[in-house]
């Protein structure tokens, strides 16, 4: 399954969803960063936040974002964190997923 590039959500936070999806559809959603990357390894179950989901349907990956990088103040703040991504982006292809 095809995703999408990156896209930044409330100017902080980043996620990939399928493509052709909705980012406001949290079902659609494959990968999500705010201050922790996380990957959806089972369907949605709809949970409201779409993250604290009973029996997570996430797997979460190491904590990061630290202050800004020197060159882009925002490459290292929340989604922006480039091991973040790459953590997801990781991830995201063993399960399979076409970036």
């Amino acid at each position: 399954m095809k995703l999408s590039d990156w896209i930044v959500k409330d100017g902080f936070c980043a996620m990939r969803i399928v493509k052709g999806g909705n980012p406001d559809n949290i079902a659609d959603r494959v990968a999500f960063i705010e201050k922790t990357p996380r990957v959806r390894v089972a369907p949605f179950n709809g949970a409201p936040d779409g993250l604290s989901e009973p029996g997570s349907s996430w797997k979460y990956g190491p904590k990061g974002s630290g202050g800004p990088d020197g060159k882009n103040p925002n490459n290292q703040l929340y989604g922006f964190h480039p091991p973040s991504r790459a953590w997801c982006d990781a991830e995201l292809i063993k399960l399979g997923y076409e970036l």
